[in-house]
């Protein structure tokens, strides 16, 4: 499944599978694309559960901090859960 929205502005079009696995690679230009396309959903997430805007971008961080240490264990086929839905749960996790 993709996720929508995932798409690269070369015109290079990447499922939220292959972009994790360029991730894993350490490609800075899907490294970006990852965080651009899912920070604004982060931050929606944490200001929804009642964060305080400073206090959104503070966890938004420290998810992407958390994915940048797990990025290696990370196997969507083994856990069954999309990047959206881990992200939602690192997400949760690091507002409480």
């Amino acid at each position: 499944m993709t996720d929508r929205g995932v798409h690269v502005d070369s015109g290079e079009s990447f499922t939220s599978s292959t972009l994790l696995e360029r991730v894993r690679q350490a490609d800075e230009a899907a490294w970006r694309r990852l965080v651009a396309v899912y920070s604004p959903l982060i931050y929606l997430w944490c200001r929804a559960d009642g964060l305080q805007p400073n206090d959104g971008v503070e966890v938004g961080q420290e998810v992407w901090f958390a994915v940048a240490r797990n990025i290696e264990k990370y196997r969507r086929e083994a856990t069954g859960a999309s990047c959206r839905g881990r992200l939602r749960v690192l997400t949760r996790n690091k507002i409480r």
